[in-house]
């Protein structure tokens, strides 16, 4: 559990503070560790009361705000199989968004089956819709600019910046990305379509 938490971190979580700085990160953290931990609270107000220990509500927090801030955005993935000397490993590349919802659905699996596992599974929702809505805050401020690769951007296209304005024009300094300053269109970041 510990180094699926670290392995999140690294991968998503240093992806975001790259993007929103260590100071703007350092803040949000225990947010979203506190309403990860809400969610726990109020999903098991009816049982005993049982004592939480962990980051993984405040690691799935940062995991969705990856999710909505690069959606469109490539991980390595790695898979290996041992016994005895037989050894098979596999690298492949796939785009966060489908890594963060498995494991989004994994949770949802163990909660709808009622499973006792030990894992905070609402923690981990929890913290998720809560790093969902925060990111979806800023840039629907225009605190933030992902450089045209976030979920408003991708979901409007050209559309996202006449509708919102452009960012650091309202809400915040509008923090970007080196070198986003220099797109005027969201839809210059998508992928050619083919055809």
């Amino acid at each position: 559990h510990l180094l699926g938490n670290l392995v999140f971190l690294l991968i998503f979580g240093s992806r975001v503070n790259a993007l929103m700085g260590s100071i703007a990160t350092a803040a949000l953290y225990p947010l979203l560790a506190v309403l990860a931990g809400v969610a726990e609270l109020v999903a098991s107000a009816g049982g005993a009361p049982q004592p939480m220990l962990g980051a993984s509500g405040a690691i799935m927090g940062l995991a969705g705000m990856y999710l909505v801030l690069f959606p469109a955005n490539r991980v390595h993935m790695a898979v290996w199989f041992r016994w005895w000397f037989f050894f098979r490993m596999k690298i492949w590349m796939m785009r966060g968004f489908w890594v963060v919802m498995a494991y989004i659905c994994f949770d949802i699996f163990f909660i709808a089956l009622g499973s006792e596992t030990g894992t905070a599974h609402f923690a981990h929702l929890g913290g998720f819709l809560a790093g969902i809505a925060l990111a979806l805050g800023m840039l629907l401020s225009r605190f933030l600019n992902a450089g045209g690769g976030d979920l408003i951007s991708i979901a409007l296209g050209r559309r996202a910046w006449r509708l919102l304005g452009r960012p650091g024009e309202r809400g915040g300094p509008g923090l970007h990305l080196p070198g986003a300053g220099a797109r005027t269109d969201p839809a210059a970041a998508l992928p050619a379509r083919p055809g």
